[in-house]
């Protein structure tokens, strides 16, 4: 098995972000997008993401091979301790523990910040994604049905979702994930 690096991600990722992230959308119903963001607009991405979540990339001989992310799942400030996650995958990469890792240690952060749960929207059907996710203690919560519309027909998104954090009673506010970053040293800049 190849070793796996993880680090921050940064606007320099973007080439090998979309590059990653071109196939998903071009190919599949798993991201709701229409168009390919190019290179430029994959970059802002990043930046806007990282400004207000963690968003790291795993590295395999010094190449993106794929990148994780929080987001806020709601905007209403009652929503502050859920985040949405994303991870994508290199196809090159596929079934070598990359999405694992990454996601574990997004978690990780989360978990750090004060986040209480995770949520996760998967386009379905999609197996791959459904038994993924549920290896890793997520639970099913929802289904919108024919929510959106890609490739001339309706999809279905199901809505999964995992608790990182048990103890309720001890919850306070938020940290800023960049006040928590300096926790991670594994995690190179």
């Amino acid at each position: 098995m190849n070793k796996i690096t993880l680090r921050w991600a940064n606007s320099n990722d973007a080439k090998a972000i979309t590059k990653i992230y071109d196939p998903i959308v071009r190919d599949t119903a798993i991201s709701f997008e229409i168009e390919v963001p190019d290179q430029i607009e994959m970059a802002k991405r990043v930046e806007k993401i990282g400004d207000t979540n963690p968003f790291i990339v795993a590295l395999i001989n010094d190449e993106v091979a794929g990148y994780a992310y929080s987001a806020d799942f709601r905007t209403r400030k009652a929503y502050r301790f859920t985040k949405e996650t994303t991870v994508y995958i290199h196809e090159d990469y596929r079934k070598q523990g990359v999405a694992t890792i990454l996601y574990e240690k997004l978690f990780e952060i989360l978990k750090t910040q004060g986040v209480v749960k995770v949520m996760a929207v998967i386009t379905i059907p999609n197996d791959k994604s459904v038994l993924f996710h549920e290896r890793l203690g997520f639970n099913l919560s929802g289904t919108i049905t024919k929510s959106g519309y890609k490739f001339k027909k309706f999809w279905d998104v199901c809505f999964y979702e995992k608790t990182i954090k048990e103890n309720l009673i001890s919850v306070s506010e938020l940290k800023n994930w960049k006040k928590v970053k300096n926790q991670f040293p594994e995690l190179i800049d």
